[in-house]
């Protein structure tokens, strides 16, 4: 990771530091914080959006966790939706504190109680914060719920934000065009989108570049054995 920030730097940074490009980060398989909540809630209790991935869960009750990380499969529809009695929802998109760091806090919070544990993308981000970028201004991420493949996360949703996150990044940095920062499976996430969801006149008027890390080009069903 380390050697390959330089290079985007080289990218990104060109020679003037006033015309930074924008970096948006699309993370990895497992590289977005999820949070979860009793749906229906029960008009007796108060359901907090709770930490799933990665959360104290995981460590002490894994067999209860990794349930609820489940999804449940319409044949008739062709679609996947959250297991019965579970919702839930990604975590702090257009924001860099929830895929800096992995581990997520008991209760949903905003990225002034982020948890400091679980480096992910928190070296790459000072890495560009200590050469002028600013957090969640012309460096950010956009985060997705990784348990689903590219036509289920079109359906949701993801791309329009995706592609209104960019548009929005374009304009507050002066017109400078944005530079795409995929690791993993975010590299067919991002390819997808760069393919089926937006034209190549929009592509030459909002993309700079974009440097995929460690593309999970063949797929990654390994991990899933």
């Amino acid at each position: 990771m380390a050697v390959l920030t330089f290079v985007i730097a080289a990218i990104v940074l060109g020679a003037h530091v006033e015309a930074l490009s924008p970096i948006l980060i699309v993370p990895g398989l497992m590289g977005s914080q999820l949070f979860s909540r009793t749906n229906p809630c029960p008009w007796w209790s108060i359901c907090y959006w709770e930490g799933l991935w990665v959360g104290t869960d995981l460590c002490f009750s894994s067999t209860s966790a990794l349930d609820r990380l489940s999804l449940e499969y319409n044949e008739a529809t062709n679609t996947y939706k959250d297991k019965t009695g579970t919702e839930i929802k990604v975590s702090g998109f257009g924001e860099t504190c929830k895929v800096e760091y992995l581990a997520s806090n008991p209760v949903e919070t905003s990225c002034t109680f982020q948890l400091p544990v679980g480096n992910y993308f928190h070296t790459f981000v000072d890495y560009f914060v200590a050469r002028g970028y600013q957090r969640d201004k012309n460096i950010r991420a956009a985060p997705y719920d990784w348990r689903l493949a590219a036509d289920q996360l079109y359906s949701r949703g993801y791309y329009n934000n995706l592609k209104s996150l960019i548009e929005q990044m374009y304009t507050s940095n002066g017109g400078r065009k944005v530079t795409l920062v995929s690791h993993s499976m975010g590299g067919p996430v991002t390819l997808f989108f760069l393919n089926n969801v937006v034209t190549q006149q929009w592509k030459n008027t909002y993309i700079y570049a974009f440097v995929s890390i460690a593309g999970a080009w063949a797929g990654g069903n390994k991990i899933l054995q």
